[in-house]
């Protein structure tokens, strides 16, 4: 290459592509980030469709602490009671979702510890039993991770199965250990954050 035709590269060739390709990744980039955008919005209206947090709310109170839930979740199930050494738990359910809360106590009775110390305990001994019944999903388990939620500092585990995530949220008061597991993360963020009576 002569250096006339160097010079015409140089002075007149490359600004202009230069310019062109600068016009180029500034539209790409410009419609990119609508998309994005676009997109996010119809995950946000989804989530709402699907958790629609604004409907009315009922409650359970355990331990002083009002569990309160959208009222579209029904009560098809309701084991033990809150009382000193007893536990339980309560299913609710819409026609296409599950929502499971469980309260396990501190104490056995009066001044006796029960052999369960820690909410990760409970959290890993039910993400067992589930994973023993869904074994043929082959799932797989992230490890526990403590979250600050409204006022509590929530024990968060995951199991991922067949393209879905189910959730556990554990949490304690002043006598039981808590658990709530849902496929939706959005309800159980709403449910902690709603919390309300006695904090540990």
């Amino acid at each position: 290459m002569n250096k006339q035709q160097l010079r015409i590269l140089t002075v007149k060739i490359l600004p202009k592509a230069l310019i062109l390709i600068l016009l180029l990744g500034g539209i790409i980039a410009f419609w990119s980030v609508q998309m994005m955008g676009n997109s996010a919005e119809r995950d946000i209206a989804k989530y709402r469709e699907e958790t629609n947090l604004e409907y009315n709310y009922d409650s359970v109170v355990i331990d002083k602490l009002t569990i309160r839930y959208p009222e579209k979740y029904k009560i098809t199930d309701k084991y033990g009671k809150d009382a000193i050494g007893v536990g339980g738990g309560y299913t609710f359910k819409t026609s296409d979702q599950e929502l499971t809360f469980n309260f396990l106590p501190k104490e056995t009775m009066k001044g006796m510890p029960s052999s369960i110390t820690s909410v990760d305990e409970v959290i890993k001994g039910l993400e067992n039993s589930l994973v023993k019944d869904n074994i043929r999903l082959n799932p797989k388990l992230a490890e526990i991770k403590i979250e600050k939620i409204g006022d509590f500092a929530v024990h968060v585990g995951r199991m991922d199965y067949n393209g879905k995530s189910l959730y556990f949220y554990g949490l304690e008061s002043e006598n039981y250990y808590f658990t709530f597991t849902s496929h939706l993360s959005v309800l159980l963020d709403s449910i902690v954050q709603n919390l309300k009576g006695k904090k540990p």
